[in-house]
């Protein structure tokens, strides 16, 4: 089998938002079992091969994942204006 490795891009951003990465060098999920799209940082969400290597609907269905808890996120913080 081929291994995947973490894009540089991918280690760069965990960096810059201050996300935890695993020794490979992908995001580490803050819990990978119960919470896989959050991460350390409240406001940060992952999806998709930033974690490591899965199969393409699995990348999908976190992608969505992460989309709906950002939402809720900004939905929470920003106040809405009538």
């Amino acid at each position: 089998t081929t291994g995947m490795e973490a894009s540089s891009g991918t280690v760069e951003m965990a960096k810059l938002f201050g996300v935890d990465i695993e020794e490979h060098g992908f995001v580490k999920p803050l819990q990978a079992d119960s919470m896989p799209v959050h991460t350390n940082v409240d406001s940060v969400f992952v999806a998709g091969t930033a974690t490591g290597p899965k199969a393409i609907p699995d990348a999908i269905t976190e992608g969505s994942a992460a989309a709906m808890k950002a939402m809720n996120f900004v939905r929470r913080k920003v106040p809405l204006v009538a």
